[in-house]
């Protein structure tokens, strides 16, 4: 069983811990890792999400993202759940927090909430797709999509992507920027 730091929503910890479910079935705020990983070619990794996940399932999403447990800190929980999710393991180093972003939303006709802060890391570093070896009920499949296409589909609010488009606005400027 999973335990989650519930937060205020200012984003302090509130000193309760919850179980995952009691997390969503109550619309707790808390803490999450969102990992993105860009090849030195600019592609952009994105996986696909198991038929088996509760939301989004078969949708497009960024390389792996997480539940950030109580008493984790959000680089190991990025790096448990690059681990976990895409069986491979990096360096600290190689992981760069950009940002915090703030997300509410309702799934299940208003049954399971998320009310999330996701931490953002940034990956640069090209890995072969046959290097990772995926978390079967996490992971469907893994694909590069080029920066540029990457962009197009964001500007068209494409439905074969988790609908995060405030994320991917802030992360593709991000890197056109940097």
């Amino acid at each position: 069983m999973e335990f989650i730091d519930v937060l205020s929503v200012e984003g302090e910890k509130t000193g309760r811990i919850e179980t995952r479910e009691m997390i969503h079935a109550k619309g707790l705020w808390h803490r999450t890792v969102h990992i993105w990983i860009l090849s030195k070619n600019n592609d952009i990794l994105l996986q696909k999400r198991a038929q088996e996940k509760q939301t989004h399932p078969g949708l497009w999403d960024m390389a792996c993202a997480g539940h950030i447990s109580s008493g984790e800190t959000r680089l190991g929980a990025a790096m448990k759940e690059i681990h976990e999710e895409l069986g491979i393991t990096l360096s600290p180093d190689e992981l760069n927090f950009l940002f915090t972003d703030k997300s509410e939303v309702f799934h299940c006709h208003g049954t399971y909430i998320d009310r999330e802060f996701h931490d953002i890391f940034l990956v640069r570093k090209s890995i072969p797709l046959n290097a990772f070896s995926l978390q079967k009920n996490e992971v469907a499949a893994l694909m590069y999509l080029p920066f540029g296409d990457f962009l197009l589909k964001v500007k068209q609010k494409d439905p074969s992507l988790v609908p995060h488009f405030e994320e991917y606005s802030r992360i593709t400027d991000y890197i056109t920027s940097a």
